[in-house]
């Protein structure tokens, strides 16, 4: 009977203060968790933010792309929002808007690149922001260029990176605007040292051994006669290259007898389109002009 008796009671209750204890043991683990809930997202978004700050942006990637691929002395119309370069590296035009250049100034042949970013265009791009003609205007331009420009490179920022997204776009000339003759004056070259330059309407001055101009030039196919126009001492030799740097022809220049260039060359072009001309001479060099004359075909 004391053993059926023991069996049917219920088992001791906890004192008080043990389910007390118990329970707020239980609450310092659901308030740790909820705490954890409550502080990942911002700590999150603050690890991002920090690696986005030391993790390279888009414009520095842009910048670090563009220096290392495009022919030194390359023409580059950029707007705002788009990374700055060195002094002496690019011929480079700064514009607020792309857009605002009507498409056939862009194609001129003295332009070769054109840099856009988002944090310029993006607002050209939704059509419930515009209100104007004007603004409507530029959109159809953006659109133009996004549709016709050959685009050479973009950098879209990811999640752990800042910077809008920044395009790079080859400007090719109008066709028409290429020309079978030609004489580029000086004070349209690049140089990479404006010590070369004493005046706009001066010959360039050549001082140091090394130093180079760069013209460009939009020609139709076949053999050209290329004169410099100047006093040309030697070595003096022409690198031809195409718009993206890449050599054509390599130009020895022979003195130029009768007529008024001191040096001429042969040049053949097996297609039509621009070409880069950078000059080298020795010093004491002075350089006013280069003259180019397609030879009759046969010549």
């Amino acid at each position: 009977m004391a053993e059926g008796a023991g069996a049917g009671r219920s088992a001791p209750a906890w004192p008080p203060r043990f389910r007390l204890a118990k329970a707020w043991r239980g609450w310092r683990w659901a308030a740790a968790v909820l705490v954890i809930a409550c502080l990942w997202p911002p700590v999150e978004l603050t690890a991002r933010q920090t690696l986005g700050y030391v993790s390279p942006t888009t414009r520095e990637e842009a910048a670090a792309w563009i220096n290392l691929h495009l022919p030194p002395g390359a023409s580059l119309v950029k707007e705002s929002y788009t990374p700055d370069f060195p002094a002496g590296r690019f011929a480079v035009s700064q514009q607020r808007l792309a857009g605002r250049t009507p498409i056939p100034e862009l194609r001129d042949p003295q332009n070769d690149y054109l840099l856009l970013s988002s944090a310029a265009y993006a607002r050209f791009r939704d059509p419930d922001a515009l209100f104007t003609d004007r603004q409507r205007e530029l959109a159809r331009r953006y659109e133009e260029i996004f549709r016709t420009f050959p685009l050479i490179k973009e950098w879209v920022p990811g999640e752990l990176q800042l910077g809008p997204v920044l395009r790079l776009y080859r400007i090719d000339p109008d066709p028409a605007a290429c020309r079978p003759a030609a004489e580029l004056a000086a004070a349209d070259a690049f140089v990479p040292d404006e010590s070369m330059r004493p005046a706009p309407d001066r010959p360039l001055r050549y001082a140091a051994p090394g130093q180079w101009s760069l013209f460009r030039a939009c020609l139709p196919a076949g053999r050209y006669r290329l004169g410099l126009l100047g006093e040309v001492r030697p070595p003096a030799s022409v690198r031809v290259a195409d718009a993206t740097g890449s050599q054509l022809d390599l130009l020895e220049l022979k003195p130029g007898g009768p007529g008024p260039a001191a040096a001429v060359a042969d040049l053949d072009l097996a297609r039509p389109g621009k070409v880069l001309l950078y000059v080298y001479l020795g010093s004491g060099s002075r350089l006013r002009a280069i003259d180019l004359a397609r030879q009759p075909a046969g010549s």
